[in-house]
């Protein structure tokens, strides 16, 4: 049996998922199959035998029967035009992903670089960015996965939206479609984002999102706005790190 290495992206069908134990069977070059243990909840990918994936591996401390922690451990979304999707490392599906071959199916073409899309569900949807005005109280900070400041608001309510969005990268050098974020309304890049403009800023700076549905980095907390137009707050931590976000983003 082959060894794995770690650091390299893999592709495999999954064979059996025992999600009592967090524990899935993968088969790689259709033959070989291969362990994993997971430290996230399996459900949560909303994956079946038969699926295509890739992933990452870790090796079980200490290694035995070529027993693998499974990392960065992805659906290969296939749509009815036969176009393959897949989401970025760190997710930005914004818990819409039972949504996902719904709104993958109205993509009809691969088109190369980022490339937005505003669906109309004919349903209705609770969306957290809101409109905000003079008496909100409004604070910011950074939320997980993210490198600069949301405008968050207190003390509010969602509204209702029948849009979702959906963003996706298209790398031409490869036939996967990178799925960049997806979330109920309408939207523009936050001001941190490199691709923000003078409407995006504009827009932020009347709209939020309803706090206590996010995780939030510890510290980073402030009430006035610390927003510069296309500069993150924080650097991407790792070499690493940088790597993962330029394939993603």
């Amino acid at each position: 049996m082959e060894e794995l290495l770690q650091n390299i992206d893999y592709s495999g069908i999954v064979k059996t998922i025992f999600f009592d134990h967090n524990y899935i069977v993968i088969t790689i070059n259709g033959t070989t199959h291969f362990n994993f243990k997971s430290r996230y909840r399996l459900e949560e990918l909303h994956l079946n035998p038969g699926d295509e994936v890739i992933f990452q591996v870790k090796p079980l401390e200490p290694t035995t029967n070529r027993e693998y922690w499974v990392i960065n451990l992805r659906k290969i979304y296939i749509n009815k035009h036969g176009l393959r999707f897949i989401d970025r490392h760190k997710s930005h599906i914004h818990g819409l992903k039972t949504l996902l071959p719904e709104l993958l199916d109205r993509v009809d073409k691969a088109i190369d670089g980022k490339t937005e899309y505003l669906f109309d569900m004919k349903r209705d949807f609770d969306c957290d960015l809101v409109k905000t005005y003079a008496d909100d109280q409004i604070y910011y900070a950074i939320r997980k996965n993210r490198v600069g400041h949301t405008r968050f608001v207190k003390n509010r309510k969602t509204e209702k939206t029948q849009n979702i969005t959906l963003v996706t990268k298209k790398d031409p050098e490869i036939d996967l479609i990178i799925i960049i974020t997806m979330y109920p309304g309408k939207s523009f890049p936050e001001p941190y984002d490199v691709d923000a403009s003078e409407d995006a800023l504009i827009f932020w700076q009347q709209h939020a999102l309803v706090e206590g549905n996010y995780e939030i980095l510890e510290g980073s907390i402030v009430n006035e706005c610390p927003w510069v137009l296309g500069s993150p707050a924080i650097p991407l931590l790792t070499k690493k790190d940088s790597s993962e976000n330029d394939n993603v983003s």
